[in-house]
């Protein structure tokens, strides 16, 4: 509860940084590489995505899309830990 109290560290920026970079080094949006790479986790078990609007789907749509190696999917995981 501390941390949460805290707010974010400095390594999330970071982490989010790197996302960022990574999903335009592709063309796609960070949300779209952030739902790809949470659906290429084998321990994820569940996505879910609330939309407000329609046009907040594009994201879910763009990860269905997109298919990250083994390779890709582990550096993203290391980058969050």
């Amino acid at each position: 509860a501390d941390r949460l109290a805290r707010g974010p560290q400095p390594s999330v920026f970071d982490a989010l940084e790197t996302l960022q970079a990574d999903a335009a080094a592709r063309g796609v949006s960070t949300a779209g590489l952030a739902l790809a790479w949470l659906l290429a986790v084998d321990e994820m078990t569940a996505v879910i995505v609330g939309p407000g609007r329609a046009d907040h789907l594009a994201p879910a749509l763009e990860a269905l899309s997109l298919s990250l190696t083994p390779t890709e999917r582990d550096s993203r995981t290391e980058v969050f830990q």
